[in-house]
């Protein structure tokens, strides 16, 4: 999984004056809090921050909106200062993004190709520009700075994965000779991503994102139950003794993911009034599920789960409450923590509770009584 991530403002970013685009509030969000909400919903859990004289101000704005984020501002704005920071703390790999830059890409399966290719980097490219390198099939990109250059003229789309151990002890001032350097010693992976990109390096940056960043934020979701769709009902499963996947679940929201859509899981745990297992026994497994899942490049977005049965138990768990599907409790708290675009967002389930959910709140409902899920999503024309 990544846990870490290093997000940076090259002295170049310097503006004057004025206030820099990434900086400025648009409908009330900087775009700099588009770049960390894209890294939290990809597990990032620590931040480094090298942004000069603003890191401050920018590193405690940050940290009151994502508490569950450790922010670290490094008080350089020197991408050399900083990335031998961060390998002084971070053993493994981690994400470069520019803060310039808001790339809302899979960056968990750039960590998985990097992987499956024993890379020491993954480099995340947009589709269509003519800089970019011909990729060999098995997504190296070894010709990317051409027959005797040192480096790529163009190849800084805003986002990579790195390896700490690839990171040389003299590190480079820039991205594109930091690239050359690794490219020179060991092996780089390029994997082309069609999500929502926005470059605010270019002149044109402050009408594209005033165009663009307000309706990208709104975002259609799949909202899955679990047992029974994701994984194999046996009945209150809550061990990963007792989990078994359905057919290609973890490629078909890889899917989702590369599709820029959220993936929230909805599910009835009456297994806890029961007193099958406790609440925080579920929130290990649902984490135990998460990092199967990032084994794949994949992630679920949120999971919200009713503890609750009208009959079974003691309360509070023996109750009737409004979050047990066929009720849309679940749904709404997840609508009060994402700005979700009801008219293209579906909910797949496999009983008649979780259609009935969906359709109280104007949600497509799909019903999944099959096996593979991933061919289930592409015959819904879902991927």
């Amino acid at each position: 999984m990544l846990h870490d991530a290093l997000v940076y403002f090259p002295e170049s970013a310097e503006t004057g004056d004025a206030q820099p685009v990434w900086l400025s509030p648009i409908d009330g969000r900087m775009p700099i809090e588009d770049t960390v909400w894209i890294l939290t919903r990809h597990g990032v859990r620590r931040l480094f921050l090298a942004a000069g004289s603003s890191g401050r101000d920018i590193a405690a704005r940050l940290g009151g909106l994502f508490p569950a984020v450790t922010i670290n501002d490094l008080r350089t704005d020197e991408l050399s200062a900083a990335l031998t920071a961060v390998c002084k703390n971070v053993p493994e790999a981690f994400v470069l993004a520019d803060g310039r830059v808001v790339f809302d890409c899979n960056y968990l399966e750039l960590e998985r190709r990097r992987r499956e290719h024993d890379a020491s980097a993954a480099v995340a490219l947009t589709p269509g520009e003519h800089t970019h390198p011909v990729l060999m099939d098995n997504g190296g990109i070894p010709s990317v700075f051409g027959e005797g250059s040192p480096g790529p003229t163009s190849l800084d789309s805003g986002v990579a994965v790195l390896h700490c151990s690839a990171i040389p002890q003299d590190v480079p001032a820039t991205v594109a000779e930091l690239l050359g350097v690794i490219n020179a010693k060991s092996r780089i992976q390029g994997l082309i991503h069609k999500g929502f990109h926005l470059d605010m390096r270019m002149p044109e940056a402050e009408d594209e994102a005033l165009r663009r960043l307000p309706p990208w934020r709104v975002k259609p979701a799949v909202f899955l139950d679990r047992d029974g769709v994701l994984n194999e009902d046996a009945g209150y499963v809550h061990s990963p003794d007792q989990f078994v996947w359905t057919e290609n679940a973890p490629e078909a929201v890889k899917r989702l993911n590369d599709r820029g859509m959220l993936v929230i899981v909805l599910t009835n745990q009456s297994g806890i009034a029961r007193g099958y297992y406790s609440e925080d026994e579920f929130r290990a497994f649902t984490a135990w599920i998460g990092e199967q899942l990032a084994v794949h490049g994949a992630h679920v977005d949120a999971t919200y789960h009713c503890p609750h049965h009208p009959d079974h138990g003691e309360p509070p768990y023996r109750c009737v409450c409004d979050c047990r599907k066929p009720e849309a409790g679940l749904i709404d708290m997840a609508l009060a923590d994402w700005s979700v675009d009801l008219e293209h967002s579906v909910m797949i389930g496999d009983s008649d509770r979780d259609i009935e959910a969906a359709e109280a709140r104007g949600i497509k409902a799909l019903k999944f009584e099959g096996v593979d899920l991933l061919a289930f999503l592409k015959q819904n024309g879902l991927v």
